[in-house]
């Protein structure tokens, strides 16, 4: 459970959590660096391009999250949306830059709300990050295309980690997308995960102390 000196302690104020435990963890002007990989390949053509790049984005603001969100809609940050710049446009409405934490049931829960006939989902978490798979089903111009997505975030700031969309069924094209947060971003996280550890173990060794000091008394 989430309590008031804890979210006091990591510098989250009470009106900044939903009445449910979400908050978010993020900073305005916070930035997050991604390496990008697009390959397309195609039998017939003997199509076989792989392109690399690399962008930032920028949290321009952060959205208030509602008492009791019904979906993902009120409460993601996508680099379509109004609380992000970029760098660069790299397929801006397919990807979630950050999610809010504190409650990942709820989330869970939120995403396998979505499930439809043509859309159905499965959850993807361990210690570290937590996210979702993502099957969709849906007809062209050419006939039936099969896409399936990989999305997955930081459980230390919500923040996306790694995206994977691949998409086939368009005449033997094939499509895969590949987005990763870079080392060096990485690196930052590991250092704020490292110091957050650090404050509640000083925490606990001052209460430590302060109960054996009133024992002896």
């Amino acid at each position: 459970m989430i309590t008031s000196s804890f979210l006091t302690s990591i510098g989250v104020s009470e009106d900044q959590v939903s009445g449910q435990g979400l908050y978010w963890n993020l900073e305005i002007g916070q930035k997050m660096t991604y390496s990008t990989q697009v390959t397309m390949t195609q039998t017939v053509t003997s199509l076989n391009l792989v392109h690399n790049g690399m962008y930032t984005i920028t949290i321009d603001s952060i959205p208030d999250i509602p008492d009791s969100p019904a979906s993902f809609e009120t409460v993601r940050i996508t680099s379509s949306s109004e609380y992000v710049s970029m760098d660069a446009d790299y397929y801006a409405n397919r990807v979630w830059y950050a999610v809010p934490i504190g409650n990942w049931s709820l989330c869970s829960s939120l995403i396998m709300n979505q499930t439809t006939d043509t859309h159905s989902y499965s959850i993807l978490e361990n210690d570290d990050t937590w996210g979702f798979s993502e099957t969709v089903d849906w007809e062209g111009c050419c006939g039936m295309h099969i896409q399936y997505v990989t999305t997955m975030f930081s459980k230390i700031d919500g923040v996306l980690q790694q995206y994977r969309n691949e998409l086939s069924g368009i005449d033997d094209f094939n499509e895969t997308i590949f987005v990763i947060r870079t080392a060096q971003d990485q690196t930052s996280l590991i250092i704020i995960a490292t110091l957050s550890l650090s404050g509640v173990f000083i925490i606990v060794i001052l209460l430590i102390w302060k109960q054996r000091t009133s024992m002896k008394k």
